[in-house]
């Protein structure tokens, strides 16, 4: 809980209050209670004004070379049946990104897969040491990928 109100119009909210700051471990909530976790984009603010297919293909295949690097360093990081349905989802978005007219619903769904399937990587990420920081490039380049595919089709 928050000693002090730490912005304007903070209120006091009883119980456990964890916001932007890491959670490491298990959590248990009441029956009245309830746990959410948002994992925000990259920053609009980070990407140029206009996104083509061309930097939709960049960021897979550095969400690719970055699972790779991962898979190397720490081969139990991600469970194998995980990481080779991340690597065909990221191969379908590829295909589709070749097509004349690519499906938007196609590639947002593929990408939502590949986040799920890679989701275990967050608590790798802040595990520490040299392994998070290459678990962080993914979850990085995780990010990206979604803030493309957000501002070349929507949401």
């Amino acid at each position: 809980m928050h000693a002090d109100a730490p912005e304007p119009n903070w209120t006091n909210q009883s119980g456990i209050v964890n916001q932007n700051s890491p959670n490491n471990g298990n959590m248990a909530a009441g029956s009245n209670n309830r746990i959410v976790q948002t994992i925000a984009p990259a920053s609009p603010s980070t990407l140029p004004e206009e996104v083509t297919l061309a930097d939709l293909r960049a960021v897979l295949e550095e969400v690719r070379q970055s699972l790779t690097r991962l898979r190397a360093d720490a081969p139990d990081a991600i469970a194998e049946e995980d990481a080779e349905d991340a690597e065909e989802h990221l191969a379908r978005v590829e295909a589709e990104t070749g097509k004349d007219s690519p499906g938007a619903g196609v590639i947002r769904r593929r990408v939502s897969m590949v986040v799920d399937a890679l989701a275990a990587v967050t608590s790798v990420a802040s595990g520490g040491g040299a392994l998070a920081t290459t678990a962080t490039a993914l979850v990085g380049s995780l990010a990206q990928l979604q803030a493309v595919v957000l501002k070349l089709f929507g949401g």
